[in-house]
C-alpha cells in the first residue's frame, strides 16, 4: 500500500482489505511490523510505529524483545 502510516481511516481501510483477502482466500496473514524508538526499554504492541488502526485490528499482536540476562541464567 502507498498511505501514510499516520492515518488511522487509511490503515484501518488496509487492514480490512487484508482481512478480506484473508477471508476469500482461507488463509492466515501474518504482518510484520516495527516500533518506534523506545530508549531501550521493554517494547510492548503499543509501541507500534504509526497509526494504532493496524494493532486495534489485530487478532493477535506479539513483541519481540532480547533476553534479560536474569532469564538466560
Amino acid at each position: 500500500h502507498q498511505v501514510t502510516e499516520n492515518d488511522n481511516n487509511m490503515i484501518d481501510a488496509v487492514a480490512k482489505r487484508w482481512k478480506r483477502l484473508a477471508s476469500e482466500a482461507g488463509i492466515a496473514i501474518v504482518l510484520v511490523h516495527h516500533s518506534k524508538k523506545v530508549g531501550g526499554r521493554e517494547v510492548k504492541s503499543e509501541d507500534s510505529r504509526g497509526a494504532s488502526a493496524l494493532v486495534a485490528a489485530a487478532r493477535v499482536a506479539l513483541t519481540l524483545n532480547p533476553m534479560t540476562r536474569e532469564a538466560g541464567e
